[in-house]
């Protein structure tokens, strides 16, 4: 009976030590189990703070390409209206500049006009008089030369 006892007692204690070798593993396998999770559930939320971080800096460029975008329409609207402008002022300018180029050379033909007309009509009158003085001088000359011949004929004579 001693020996029954005995291994009885070495049963029952080898069966408290497997249980508790058991327990133990079990506990932990579920603190490993929970453990795991823990350090799979901080894994997935730095993995979703850095998709949102993302994101944010996603929408965050999408906004500054936006905004590039508009100040770049913007500044593209505003060369046209400074290029429409000094267009504007250039032709303007070009249109004065040819107003008063042709008001000049108006000016110039008037003055040239009526210079010439003067000097046609001093010419014309220096012509004139040249004409008549030497028309004049003809004429003396034909009288002079008519009295030399009437002074030469004698009337007497039939030759």
């Amino acid at each position: 009976m001693k020996k029954i006892m005995l291994m009885l007692a070495v049963i029952l204690s080898m069966s408290v030590v497997m249980t508790s070798c058991r327990d133990t593993t079990k506990e932990d396998a579920e603190e490993e189990v929970e453990s795991y999770g823990e350090e799979m559930e901080e894994e997935v939320d730095e993995t979703m703070d850095e998709a949102e971080d993302e994101w944010d800096d996603a929408n965050s460029d999408a906004d500054n390409v936006e905004r590039d975008l508009d100040q770049a329409g913007q500044d593209v609207g505003d060369a046209v209206n400074n290029a429409t402008n000094e267009t504007g002022s250039a032709i303007r300018n070009a249109e004065n500049e040819v107003e008063s180029a042709a008001k000049k050379t108006g000016d110039e033909i008037s003055k040239t006009y009526k210079k010439t007309e003067s000097d046609v009509q001093a010419a014309a009158k220096k012509a004139g008089d040249a004409i008549n003085k030497t028309a004049k001088d003809v004429g003396n000359a034909v009288e002079k030369t008519a009295k030399n011949v009437e002074n030469e004929i004698d009337p007497n004579d039939d030759n």
